[in-house]
């Protein structure tokens, strides 16, 4: 994954783009910030939220689109 991947949030499928990633410390995840596109507009100056290894893949609720 890299920065400015698109992902969809599975179980509302919403879309969002990737816009950093960090590694997490003592181990070898790393760290990702999501803009959901429903929040680009928001008045309340929302930058993203961040999620890490699990949320993704087979038993997380983000893919890769």
């Amino acid at each position: 994954m890299k920065v400015g991947d698109l992902v969809n949030w599975k179980p509302m499928n919403d879309f969002g783009t990737i816009v950093e990633i960090q590694p997490m410390k003592g181990c070898n995840w790393k760290k990702y910030k999501i803009m959901w596109h429903i929040d680009i507009g928001a008045a309340d100056g929302h930058h993203g939220m961040w999620y890490d290894n699990e949320d993704f893949g087979d038993e997380g609720n983000i893919e890769i689109v």
